[in-house]
């Protein structure tokens, strides 16, 4: 006997905002708040790039760096911190 999964939709990470994404917002901005696109897309390009560094965050936390500055790199496409560390 074989059993088949419903399909299910695929969960993707979001790197930026996209127009349904912008879209749904705004229809619920009396439960939300009503942002501007480049506004959801820093808060979704901030909160993917808190989620990606969390862990290490916490390593560089428990040796006692602290975050003294960050740049662009890769055309503004990435961003590099630069962490102190008192010796």
């Amino acid at each position: 006997m074989s059993s088949t999964s419903p399909s299910l939709p695929i969960i993707q990470r979001l790197h930026s905002a996209t127009q349904p994404l912008f879209t749904l917002n705004n229809n619920d901005s009396f439960q939300l708040s009503l942002l501007t696109f480049a506004e959801l897309d820093r808060l979704i390009r901030e909160s993917f790039y808190a989620a990606a560094i969390g862990e290490a965050d916490a390593f560089h936390a428990s040796l006692n760096f602290s975050e003294v500055g960050r740049a662009p790199v890769l055309n503004s496409s990435k961003t590099v911190r630069y962490l102190l560390r008192p010796v």
